[in-house]
């Protein structure tokens, strides 16, 4: 196993608002998205949808209150920009009065930390008829061996997850058979949110569980929560229409697994593979922040090369290969900043149509995504263009974007090793694109046993994650409440680890996995 970092390292300056640096009012927040999403899949919660919408009803980890102080801001970046956590929106956001029952757990403050849970079966049970066999990734499967595999993973969790009761083992096998044998319908709960039942449950767990890679799953969830500024109501539905888009409109998942070798093969999306071609675009060292680097040549992009929805398969492609970039675990990074290059730019390169479809995406569908905008050597001729894209820009998108000209005004952003040479800098890597064969048109490992034993892992890892948060949400205690939250850290490290060590069966090599630029890690 790999070795992580303590969950409050000294030495990683996690960014704020992290599931690593959080405050208290940001935890309770957290909590409560976590509550409305596990009973809108069919989870038991000890919470009535009264105290669910109660932030009175949650009790933020005495870690977290000692950050209390932490600054809010959403993003290291040049300039300290106010806090996404705005207090208006963190206070006061209260629906019903707390229940009885809650009132006097919270009272009696008897929930407790117990280390070491097995999921409970309602856990495992709901699960699987979520997940189906499609989680196990075989059509036959051995329930004895299965029960062994959950046995090895347990050990495998550095003392996360304990040995099997005999009585554990027992009801674990009898809710695993059922379910292994036929998905079943979930009990889900639509009567926190009125939205939300306008979208099938299982297709959001899933999705949900699916679009977590070697980031980290409350990272994830709390990107929303600072897009919305701490709104429960506009949080949640930003996020689940955000899931819904993913596995409805545009299945990026599909695109990010087919990457770009099949159409430059085959022929098909003559467009989208034409933007590859012409080398217009590259993942390139980082900035200041370390925020991985994608620069954009300007003057290489024209309209008719593509059609809009070419140019917008490349543009999400991109955006996903960007994400396995990231390094959240030992490095806190969770930002991709963007240089567009204007050098030699003329109207024929002008084309507002796909700028304005990535203003939109990253802000309804990649929010907290971006660190800094660079836009270098800008003509006088693109002030009009620009006159149109800034009336699309959200103020914080907006407040990003720096305006360079030279090479010393490059260098206050980036440093001189990863500015190409072309630009002055030190980075003489060609920029070539490198294009795939028949052997990229399939993931670098054929699925083995290995491969189904990291499925299960990943599965009992979720399951643990999943029983774990039920107890962070529901204790009463903050003292075990941040133990509990500790558990919750090293439970979605290792869930990052797991994906790192499955991406070579489940996705084709990309442009920057052939050029050896992209190396997955934590």
């Amino acid at each position: 196993m790999p070795h992580y970092p303590s969950v409050y390292p000294s030495e990683v300056k996690y960014r704020p608002g992290r599931i690593q640096s959080l405050n208290a009012q940001q935890e309770v927040i957290l909590k409560q998205c976590w509550a409305t999403l596990l009973r809108y899949w069919g989870y038991e919660i000890d919470l009535s949808v009264e105290d669910i919408q109660n932030r009175e009803a949650y009790v933020a980890s005495s870690v977290c209150q000692d950050l209390a102080a932490t600054n809010d801001s959403a993003s290291i970046d040049v300039k300290k920009k106010k806090s996404f956590f705005s207090k208006k929106n963190l206070q006061h956001q209260t629906k019903g009065k707390l229940s009885e029952k809650r009132g006097n757990d919270l009272r009696k403050n008897s929930q407790r930390y117990t280390p070491n849970v097995t999921p409970s079966c309602d856990v495992i049970a709901n699960y699987y008829k979520h997940v189906g066999h499609e989680s196990c990734g075989e059509s036959d499967i051995d329930d004895d061996a299965s029960l062994d595999t959950f046995q090895t993973a347990s050990d495998s969790l550095e003392g996360t997850l304990v040995d099997f009761a005999a009585q554990e083992a027992t009801k674990l096998q009898s809710a695993t058979n059922a379910t292994y044998r036929k998905r079943g319908s979930v009990d889900s709960q639509n009567d926190l949110l009125l939205f939300m039942s306008e979208y099938d449950p299982s297709e959001i767990h899933n999705c949900f569980l699916g679009t977590i890679k070697n980031d980290l799953i409350d990272n994830f969830v709390l990107r929303f929560v600072r897009a919305r500024k701490g709104n429960y109501d506009d949080t949640m539905k930003m996020l689940i229409k955000s899931i819904h888009w993913r596995h409805h409109e545009v299945e990026v998942e599909n695109l990010l697994r087919e990457g770009d070798a099949p159409s430059v093969v085959t022929g098909e999306h003559p467009g989208f593979v034409k933007n590859f071609m012409v080398n217009k675009a590259f993942v390139r060292g980082e900035d200041k922040n370390k925020n991985p680097l994608f620069i954009f040549q300007s003057r290489k992009h024209f309209a008719s090369d593509s059609s809009l929805a070419g140019t917008e398969r490349y543009a999400l492609l991109i955006i996903e290969w960007c994400r396995l970039f990231l390094r959240e675990v030992n490095e806190s990074v969770d930002l991709c900043s963007l240089m567009f290059d204007l050098s030699g730019f003329s109207m024929k390169n002008a084309d507002n149509a796909p700028v304005k479809f990535l203003t939109s995406i990253f802000e309804a569908h990649y929010p907290e995504s971006l660190g800094i905008v660079i836009v270098h050597n800008a003509p006088w001729i693109f002030s009009t263009v620009w006159n149109i894209i800034k009336n699309w820009l959200d103020p914080v998108v907006a407040s990003k974007i720096h305006f360079t000209k030279s090479y010393e005004d490059l260098q206050k952003f980036i440093e001189p090793k990863y500015i190409p040479e072309y630009l002055g800098g030190k980075d003489v890597k060609e920029l070539t694109y490198h294009k795939p064969g028949p052997e990229h048109t399939k993931p670098m490992k054929e699925k083995d046993k290995a491969f189904y034993s990291l499925k299960r892992e990943r599965d009992q890892i979720l399951l643990q994650i999943i029983e774990t948060t039920k107890r962070w949400i529901c204790c009463t205690d903050s003292e075990a409440s941040s133990f509990f939250l500790k558990e919750k850290i090293v439970l979605s490290y290792q869930l990052s680890n797991n994906y790192i060590a499955l991406d070579p069966y489940l996705r084709n090599p990309g442009v920057y996995d052939r050029d050896g630029t992209l190396k997955l890690r934590n």
